[in-house]
């Protein structure tokens, strides 16, 4: 199961402004790796609530195509038994700076725009389809190897360390791609992965650093506005009467 969120409407509906939110998320393929977070949120509320559970860390999301290692993405991620916070500089496009956050306990996301001082509350999407195509690939943060469906076949290929980290290097065969992925038990998640194509997710800079259940929600003082108000700067619109 993947513990990454992005920002999309596979498992979040934005009613009346999907358009809007895929114009705002990350780029294609950023989506193609990060994009299972809605089950991942049940895992995530009894997974890490024990003494054995991995420590709250943040890291630096990095991707690239290693073709151009210096034309990077990267965000930042906070990940804690409590939840789990994402922030871009781009996220909702140019500069400006966006937040994802979620808190496990209480199954909720929201989406926070810092410099304007609002968030809007994501709910589950009713109309999502499991069988949908895009539910076949695994993604970085998952915390299992070579996870979802249309898998033929996993082959540990050995080990290595990485980000100070112990990993088992796996070999995920799909009905149409083969991905390998670095596991580390500690956090107990893919912290690397590769496609094809040169296209590699990894988790740089690991710091171990303790969080506050409060880290993983709106701050306070910022405003709740609907979701046409935080992509649109307005209030819903009237029904339509002839």
């Amino acid at each position: 199961m993947n513990i990454l969120p992005s920002i999309i409407v596979v498992s979040y509906s934005c009613q009346d402004c999907s358009q809007y939110l895929l114009e705002y998320s990350f780029s294609h393929w950023q989506l193609l790796l990060t994009k299972t977070l809605f089950v991942a949120v049940i895992f995530g509320q009894s997974a890490y609530s024990h003494p054995d559970s991995p420590p709250d860390f943040t890291a630096e999301i990095t991707q690239f195509n290693q073709l151009y290692p210096n034309e990077i993405l990267q965000s930042r991620v906070f990940f804690s038994s409590h939840g789990i916070r994402l922030q871009k500089a781009d996220m909702f496009g140019h500069q400006q700076a966006g937040w994802y956050v979620q808190d496990f306990a209480n199954s909720r996301s929201w989406l926070v725009r810092p410099e304007k001082r609002i968030f809007t509350e994501l709910l589950p999407d009713d109309e999502f389809e499991e069988d949908d195509a895009s539910i076949d690939e695994p993604g970085l943060m998952s915390t299992q190897v070579c996870d979802f469906g249309g898998l033929i076949a996993k082959q540990k290929l050995g080990n290595e360390t990485l980000q100070g980290y112990a990993t088992e290097i796996w070999r995920c065969a799909f009905k149409t791609l083969v991905v390998i992925q670095n596991f580390s038990p500690r956090l107990g998640m893919v912290i690397r992965e590769e496609w094809p194509g040169d296209l590699v997710a990894e988790l740089r800079n690991i710091e171990q650093e303790l969080f506050s259940r409060e880290f993983f929600r709106p701050p306070a003082g910022f405003s709740k506005v609907t979701s046409e108000g935080f992509f649109l700067g307005r209030k819903r619109l009237p029904a339509f009467q002839e």
